[in-house]
């Protein structure tokens, strides 16, 4: 199973986006502080990193569940496999 490492992370951040179905993420999907006020956006978790990435049908990063995780696609080949944390007022476990 992949795990996000920091190549594959800064090449996430680069794309800025993910295109995920809203149904895959539980609880509110919006920052209520910081620079992403008010967008939504998933924060994904793999290994020891995590990334913050848009909502965008027309990203060339695509989200999907996997039996006990989640999936990062790039041109229908996995990436990443990882988890969806809750989104608070800013970036989860991290004051």
């Amino acid at each position: 199973m992949p795990k996000l490492n920091a190549n594959l992370k800064a090449k996430q951040l680069a794309t800025g986006s993910v295109d995920v179905d809203a149904s895959l993420q539980t609880g509110p999907s919006t920052s209520s502080a910081g620079p992403g006020t008010d967008q939504k956006s998933i924060f994904f978790t793999s290994g020891d990193h995590r990334v913050r990435l848009d909502h965008n049908k027309n990203s060339s990063l695509a989200m999907t569940k996997g039996n006990n995780d989640f999936i990062i696609l790039k041109d229908d080949k996995e990436c990443v496999r990882g988890e969806i944390k809750p989104v608070h007022a800013h970036c989860p476990e991290q004051a």
